[in-house]
């Protein structure tokens, strides 16, 4: 068995008496791709978050190449990860430039970005589109 990338173990998100997320276990491994989907309220955004490290369970802990994450962890972690939200961060600029915001941030050249971006298009099957303006894509 492959190293575990992220594993969730136990997780609960509670809002007073309302449990908004309650997953038992979840291991992604190296290389694998995660979809989450579900309907309106379901803790989608609330698990992604969680994922992410920009929120607190209430209760579970949180797993990074097999090691358990601190509270004082999520920083140096989170700075390696990347999010992609549904609605454009910059609704002025193309889908490429959505996705390589977060490494011309970093001030990653714009030869290292594309090397790092395109290949993460083709993998995704959104290559295609990556010179549409970004608030010209269906939300869903």
């Amino acid at each position: 068995m492959a190293e575990a990338l992220v594993a969730l173990e136990n997780i609960i998100v509670s809002y007073g008496d309302s449990v908004a997320l309650d997953v038992p276990s979840l291991i992604v491994e190296r290389g694998e791709i995660l979809a989450v989907i579900g309907p309106n309220g379901a803790g989608k955004s609330t698990f992604l978050r969680v994922i992410g490290l920009l929120q607190q369970p209430t209760r579970g802990k949180i797993y990074f190449h097999d090691r358990a994450v601190l509270p004082t962890d999520g920083l140096a972690i989170r700075r390696r990860m990347a999010s992609v939200f549904q609605e454009p961060l910059l609704l002025n600029a193309s889908v490429y430039e959505n996705v390589a915001l977060g490494l011309k941030l970093r001030g990653l050249d714009r030869h290292a970005t594309e090397q790092r971006v395109l290949p993460w298009l083709e993998r995704l099957g959104i290559s295609q589109p990556a010179k549409r303006q970004a608030r010209t894509l269906s939300g869903g």
